[in-house]
């Protein structure tokens, strides 16, 4: 894991305990730099074609794709050649969701997802079985966020808790794979070009050491 891609933002509140961003790429910012944070990160695609670098891999989303992001994973984000990508975003720390850290639904379902133990097959597809329902999840949960309001947060969280709960009961989506150290083994290096146009490039770049110096990072920090 870089330790110098850890992303200083803190996500959220006391009071609330969650962030949402409305992004648009690359009206609202060319694309988000490789970064990693110790919150759980639900994306839905509404629009437009991008990729997401999700530690080695490169993978391509499109409108109505779900992406979920475990902690402290490294990530980036960027829109395809030519084309926006409007997403919505949460970010939230599973301190949300929790009662106890003893209670079996934690031990056995929630700590898994957030230890990133078991792992999700991202992005979940139109295509993929059980996509209706969880897609379905997905858009109550950017409702209760729109709406803003205690009583929104108190459905927020059960909605959340239902949106692991389809997860879990869907195994073909879930996987035991360990973290990947290298985060850009990935990398195509065109699209790093994009990612991180002012990186520190040595011999070994496409072999993990690519990393974006601090405009990118610093310009996506003071847009939000």
């Amino acid at each position: 894991m870089l330790s110098a891609a850890k992303e200083k933002r803190q996500h959220g509140s006391m009071q609330v305990p969650y962030s949402y961003y409305d992004c648009r790429m690359p009206d609202y910012f060319p694309g988000v730099p490789l970064h990693w944070h110790g919150e759980m990160e639900l994306n839905y695609i509404k629009r437009g074609t991008g990729y997401f670098q999700y530690e080695d891999r490169l993978l391509t989303v499109h409108a109505g794709d779900i992406f979920l992001i475990q902690p402290n994973l490294v990530h980036a984000i960027l829109p395809a050649e030519q084309e926006s990508m409007f997403y919505d975003t949460i970010v939230f720390h599973q301190n949300m969701l929790i009662g106890g850290y003893d209670d079996r639904s934690y031990t056995e379902i929630l700590q898994p997802f957030f230890s990133a133990r078991r792992r999700i097959q991202v992005p979940v597809s139109p295509e993929h079985s059980g996509y209706a329902a969880l897609s379905a999840s997905v858009h109550q949960i950017f409702r209760c966020i729109r709406e803003n309001s205690a009583v929104s947060d108190l459905l927020l969280k059960s909605e959340l808790l239902r949106f692991f709960y389809l997860l879990a009961a869907s195994p073909e989506l879930c996987t035991d794979r360990p973290a990947v150290v290298n985060p850009c083994g990935g990398c195509k290096p065109a699209l790093c070009a994009r990612l991180y146009p002012g990186a520190v490039r040595g011999p070994d770049y496409h072999r993990g050491t690519c990393q974006a110096v601090a405009f990118e990072q610093k310009l996506f920090y003071e847009l939000f």
